[in-house]
């Protein structure tokens, strides 16, 4: 019997960007790919116009990367945010606290990338008013923090471990 091991697949990738801003997306390892937009390359270039989620599967169903490009259509730069919204501390010691606070319960998405975009820490909170939630961040580096409440994206904060 033969098998292959791959390392650092399974991938999950976040990226947040205004519309028709181009990426180019890649599977995380070699072979035969089968994306959901219907490419069959290690890569593909996307400029989605509304926030899309792209996954690539392997000719066996067994590894799946799934990468989400979060299109922030907002023209308001005048955005209020009326709340508390903190992570901390920064520089992080490994242990990460988040907190939210809002007048009135709303749909709170978090989400936590290395700098290529890997996802380390994505949450989604329904119809509430305060977060509080702790993670862990292992491998040292620099790291982005965005914040969506309700349509709005509200935090796009980058802090160190």
């Amino acid at each position: 019997d033969q098998f292959t091991l791959f390392k650092k697949v399974n991938q999950k990738r976040y990226y947040l960007t205004a519309p028709n801003q181009t990426f180019t997306l890649a599977a995380s390892w070699p072979g035969n790919y089968t994306w959901s937009s219907g490419q069959s390359t290690r890569s593909i270039t996307v400029a989605p116009t509304t926030t899309t989620t792209y996954t690539v599967t392997d000719q066996y169903g067994c590894l799946t990367d799934a990468f989400t490009v979060d299109v922030d259509n907002s023209t308001d730069t005048n955005l209020k945010f009326e709340g508390v919204l903190a992570l901390y501390p920064n520089p992080s010691t490994g242990e990460t606290t988040l907190k939210v606070s809002i007048p009135s319960p709303q749909s709170i998405n978090v989400y936590v990338t290395d700098s290529q975009g890997l996802v380390v820490f994505d949450k989604q909170y329904a119809n509430t008013s305060e977060v509080m939630e702790q993670f862990r961040l292992a491998i040292p580096g620099d790291y982005l923090f965005m914040a969506r409440i309700g349509s709005q994206v509200v935090s796009r904060m980058n802090f160190k471990l």
